[in-house]
């Protein structure tokens, strides 16, 4: 995708962004979700790196290092090119987590943390600098998107008002669309397919009772992936990034719809059930 959008090959996914302007879309048809996957990319990318940096084995270091380190960066600068607010506040996001759960779950001590959270700072900072006009630019023009999308999330919060127990039915966003547009609202409403946030949508769609079990699944792989990491030895940079990739997708949607996305959803249930599992290190 990086290649394609950067020689501008339309069979490849270097098109136009659908939504308007030269935004990295890679097949999912909206920059934001492709922001999104990035990001999760992105800190996911850090495991093997710190894993690497912390470990005793020196045969063939720089090779291995030279490949994460390489991968790292060109997730990043995809995330950049998507131009997705939403999705570089929750890498960010993702990578505090990450720097937090090294100190207080971890054996990182909180000087060397220091260090290494300044190095990560300066070198986001250099590149968006570098590959971040797209995102600057959004991120200074931003107003009329969020006006639409504050008024899009009021719309259908009444809407879930008016039925919050059942819901409306999996599935049923479009319908329920439709049922609530007039006059005032038509220019907001009239071509969107989701609401933007994966809270409100399932709120809506499924009620209290049909959310509420879902939110508490979720919840509990991830409180029991940070007790059970707190416990091991082995591989933590990489429970650790697993579960800072939770927090990516969890702060972002707040503000977009990415796991409304099926190849997005498929892809964190199964980090979710490897971050579970590899916390809970080898039983006899």
């Amino acid at each position: 995708m990086f290649f394609a959008h950067v020689t501008g090959d339309v069979v490849g996914g270097g098109q136009r962004s659908t939504h308007g302007g030269y935004r990295l879309e890679a097949r999912f048809l909206a920059a934001n979700t492709a922001g999104t996957f990035f990001a999760m990319l992105s800190v996911l990318s850090l495991a093997p790196i710190v894993s690497e940096l912390r470990s005793g084995k020196r045969r063939d270091r720089i090779v291995r290092l030279t490949l994460y380190g390489s991968a790292g960066p060109i997730f990043l600068v995809c995330l950049l090119m998507t131009g997705s607010r939403g999705g570089f506040l929750a890498a960010s996001a993702g990578f505090v987590a990450f720097a937090l759960l090294q100190v207080f779950a971890g054996d990182l001590r909180l000087t060397r943390a220091t260090v290494a959270v300044g190095g990560g700072v300066i070198f986001l900072g250099v590149v968006l600098a570098l590959a971040g006009d797209l995102l600057i630019t959004r991120l200074m023009e931003g107003g009329l998107q969020d006006a639409a999308r504050a008024n899009i999330s009021a719309v259908h919060l009444r809407a879930f008002e008016a039925a919050p127990w059942m819901g409306y039915g999996l599935g049923s966003f479009e319908a329920v669309n439709r049922s609530v547009m007039d006059a005032l609202n038509f220019k907001d409403l009239w071509d969107i397919r989701a609401v933007h946030s994966v809270y409100l949508g399932w709120l809506e769609e499924a009620g209290f009772l049909g959310a509420l079990p879902m939110f508490a699944c979720i919840g509990l792989l991830v409180v029991s992936a940070v007790i059970q990491a707190a416990r091991r030895s082995r591989m933590l940079s990489h429970v650790f990034a697993l579960i800072a990739v939770s927090v990516v997708v969890l702060v972002h949607g707040l503000s977009d719809f990415a796991l409304q996305t099926y190849a997005i959803a498929a892809f964190w249930s199964y980090l979710l059930g490897l971050q579970f599992r590899l916390s809970q290190g080898s039983r006899a």
